[in-house]
């Protein structure tokens, strides 16, 4: 419980991610548990801190998954390993090819193994 999963539903080319709310072991030895879905479609990219005041990066980068929204130009949901949201903090996130710039908005989740935020662009 608490963990992130990945989901690849055969007729769509990303991946779909959630979250494990509950397991229930039954009598027969199978298991069921419960998803709650973060994003339908996630994209691995690269979380940097941004220095405004020098136009720098950070020496810090993150591998990240962005979840939905990231082509259509909407807020950026962003989910990292814990400890990196702070609000207001400036980001530059690079994928495929492509970089730019974001605002740690508001935090959503903190879970034991990850972080869910929004970014402003």
């Amino acid at each position: 419980v608490g963990e992130i999963v990945g989901v690849r539903f055969p007729e769509r080319a990303r991946w779909t991610v959630g979250v494990v709310r509950w397991l229930k072991r039954l009598n027969d030895g199978a298991t069921e548990f419960g998803l709650q879905f973060l994003g339908h479609a996630a994209i691995s990219a690269d979380l940097a801190p941004f220095v405004p005041e020098t136009g720098t990066l950070g020496s810090d980068a993150y591998r990240v998954l962005v979840l939905d929204g990231e082509a259509s130009g909407a807020q950026p949901t962003v989910l990292c390993q814990p400890g990196i949201f702070q609000e207001m903090r400036p980001f530059q996130i690079g994928s495929r090819g492509a970089a730019y710039k974001v605002r740690a908005l508001s935090l959503i989740e903190t879970g034991g193994a990850f972080e869910l935020f929004k970014a402003r662009r």
